[in-house]
């Protein structure tokens, strides 16, 4: 789905009244666009499967937020870079 396409779908829910709608929306595009930088900055291979993961905890809570981030830490630790994960769960 394109950004302009989402975009105008949030402006449909936001003038129908479907205020909680979109701040799920909204919240779930923020975290997963927010994964999927951080991990793109760190190295981390399985970004995408992490910015889903991401996406689906802030719209339907199951799991801790920062959850998404234990098998990337794994995934750095397993390389050797230890410094990196620290600042993965900052």
């Amino acid at each position: 789905m394109s950004c302009a396409k989402l975009v105008s779908v949030l402006l449909v829910h936001l003038r129908m009244g479907n205020v909680n709608d979109a701040v799920f929306i909204v919240q779930a595009l923020f975290h997963a666009a927010f994964t999927w930088v951080t991990f793109r900055a760190f190295g981390v291979h399985f970004v995408y499967t992490s910015t889903l993961a991401s996406g689906a905890t802030a719209i339907l809570p199951l799991l801790a937020s920062w959850s998404v981030s234990v098998p990337a830490a794994l995934g750095l630790l397993a390389k050797g870079q230890g410094l990196k994960v620290r600042y993965i769960f900052i």
